[in-house]
């Protein structure tokens, strides 16, 4: 059974009055899991990228990828596929994974076509993620490509915003680059700011090195929904928070990401 600590530092033992700045770390702990414990069931929705500049080896990559991350699913998990180009397609709706079988085969037949509607693509994988999406389970978009969008929102900034509206609604976005020229400002942009997490995939050999990592993450979840807040007394006032988004500045309220097993979160 998993517990959280959280210890709370101030940058300085005695204030003055008057007007000055005072930093306060706080630092939440999930201490190590003694003995089994069962699992949160997965919602994934995994986004492909299949447009012109993911022709040869990156589609090939991708399409591994997903493969492997679909072996290790059970019946108890949700998952969907959705992939673009120009255009979007949800190849398979989000439901149950039963038939591993059919959905690695409908994979197989996913080849290159034109231009690169990331937006797109991000926008419908979380709508399938959202179709089953509810507490005591891990949502998450998973979005596979080398980030060289050209159609539909193109603009990084607009995109990272969109990812933190996806973070708003409780699910993150985890991004693995593909290829020698993905743009790897763009998907660490939008993983962070979705709470999620970015990965390059160089070879297919590191394919489960990643998910090996990324989803022993995923199903050692061990606390989902946190909120941190604080409420300043007479003059005090909350102007900047490090790290996460903050509602607030008297009373500041902090939405953190999901917690892992021997995790650690400071802001």
């Amino acid at each position: 059974m998993s517990t959280l600590t959280m210890k709370a530092k101030l940058s300085r033992k005695h204030i003055a009055q008057g007007k000055q700045a005072v930093y306060l770390l706080v630092e939440i702990v999930a201490q190590k899991e003694q003995g089994e414990r069962k699992r949160l069931p997965l919602n994934l929705g995994f986004v492909l990228d299949r447009s012109g500049s993911m022709s040869g080896e990156k589609l090939e990559f991708t399409k591994q990828a997903v493969r492997y991350a679909i072996d290790h699913l059970t019946s108890e998990d949700k998952a969907s596929v959705t992939v673009y180009d120009q255009d979007v397609q949800v190849l398979f709706e989000a439901g149950p994974v039963k038939y591993k079988d059919n959905l690695k085969s409908a994979i197989g037949q996913v080849y290159p076509g034109g231009s690169t509607n990331l937006s797109g693509g991000l926008i419908q994988g979380f709508r399938q993620v959202m179709e089953h999406r509810k507490s005591g389970q891990v949502d998450r978009v998973l979005l596979l490509t080398d980030g060289l969008a050209n159609v539909g929102i193109t603009d990084p900034a607009v995109l990272s915003a969109k990812a933190a509206s996806i973070r708003d609604a409780g699910v993150a976005v985890t991004t693995l680059g593909v290829g020698a020229d993905f743009d790897e400002d763009l998907l660490t942009a939008i993983a962070e700011s979705s709470g999620g997490n970015y990965y390059y995939i160089d070879s297919p050999e590191r394919i489960p090195e990643i998910f090996s990592s990324e989803l022993k993450e995923l199903l050692s979840v061990v606390a989902q929904s946190i909120q941190v807040s604080f409420e300043g007394t007479g003059s005090v006032t909350v102007t900047k928070v490090w790290g996460y988004r903050s509602e607030g500045d008297r009373k500041v309220t902090i939405n953190l990401p999901d917690i892992f097993a021997s995790d650690h979160k400071r802001t």
